[in-house]
């Protein structure tokens, strides 16, 4: 009996030593790694990384991947005297000889040799809410060709990355913005009198000193932010209805639309659009904004034949593409 229990505590202590001569030899593989700066380290390094891509700050920009176009063209071109919007909150400089063509979730930018670097831009509202904030933008682009850079300008100040040839990457730019800032604006660049071709996939600009991972919003999620910038209000059919309102005179009717803007819009339309009310459809002489709360936008109609205190609809007449647009877009 003796013998059986000495035969067993061997092999058990024989065991024991095998284990711990293993354990000792992982952490001492685990040492040396340390000291050589090999997998150990790099195997922490990756798993760091892994853990910051879970965390992403919010984008300030609006529409920063282009899928809201509400002017639903598939392309748009420059103009030298005037900002002009293309793909919702984004609009061409005051320069001539460039386009942006509209893809799914991408756009193109063609530019050639001007005086001008800056030419497609994103204006930030509220700009003094980041007086003295730092904030970073970075931009994802491909199939350049020419030089490209990315530049944020608040109010005087103009800041930039350094111009690249590389077909495709992302640039990053951190700056802190003055504490007199009252505008504020995101810039994609162009070399002076250098042609350029470019797709551009995404932008982001956030607060902080790091270029966190990009997040596509909902389509809904970034309409919604749009809104209050510009609404187009599109016939669906040969008669659609726009908005209800009154007549408050034999030559006026008001209406009001459901929206609330940012600021007070500049009003436009584009097709037939007539006021319906008892008597049939009447032709305006003029539609226009006159008056803006936070309850929506007063639009004036002029015309004949109206009767004060009567129910009218602001409607499409035989024209399934009219349209109303409600711009107050930043300049």
């Amino acid at each position: 009996m003796k013998k059986k229990n000495y035969h067993s505590l061997k092999v058990f202590t024989n065991k024991q030593n095998s284990k711990n001569a293993t354990d000792i030899g992982l952490h001492t593989k685990k040492i040396d790694g340390l000291y050589d700066n090999d997998d150990f380290i790099s195997q922490e390094v990756e798993a760091n990384t892994n853990k910051a891509r879970l965390f992403s700050n919010p984008n300030i920009l609006v529409n920063a991947n282009f899928q809201v176009n509400q002017r639903q063209k598939s392309g748009y071109s420059s103009n030298a005297s005037s900002h002009i919007y293309t793909v919702d909150r984004w609009c061409f400089s005051k320069m001539a000889n460039s386009t942006c063509a509209i893809t799914s979730n991408k756009i193109t930018l063609k530019s050639s040799g001007t005086a001008r670097i800056d030419f497609f831009m994103q204006y930030v509202a509220n700009p003094s809410f980041y007086s003295g904030k730092t904030v970073t933008l970075s931009v994802k682009y491909q199939n350049l060709t020419g030089k490209f850079g990315i530049g944020i300008r608040d109010g005087s100040v103009f800041s930039k990355t350094d111009w690249t040839t590389a077909s495709s990457g992302t640039l990053v730019l951190t700056k802190t913005i003055q504490s007199s800032c009252t505008k504020l604006s995101c810039e994609l660049l162009k070399e002076n009198t250098t042609a350029i071709s470019v797709e551009i996939l995404s932008a982001k600009l956030e607060l902080g000193t790091v270029a966190t991972p990009f997040v596509q919003r909902t389509y809904d999620e970034d309409f919604q932010l749009c809104k209050p910038y510009f609404l187009r209000l599109k016939a669906s059919s040969n008669y659609s209805i726009f908005a209800t309102g009154i007549s408050y005179s034999a030559t006026k009717a008001i209406f009001l639309m459901p929206h609330k803007m940012r600021a007070a819009p500049t009003l436009t339309t584009s097709g037939a659009i007539r006021v319906l009310n008892s008597t049939g459809y009447l032709t305006c002489s003029s539609i226009s904004q006159d008056g803006y709360s936070d309850a929506g936008v007063v639009v004036s109609c002029a015309g004949t034949n109206f009767a004060a205190g009567q129910g009218a609809l602001l409607s499409s007449f035989k024209d399934s593409v009219a349209y109303i647009d409600l711009d107050a877009e930043i300049k």
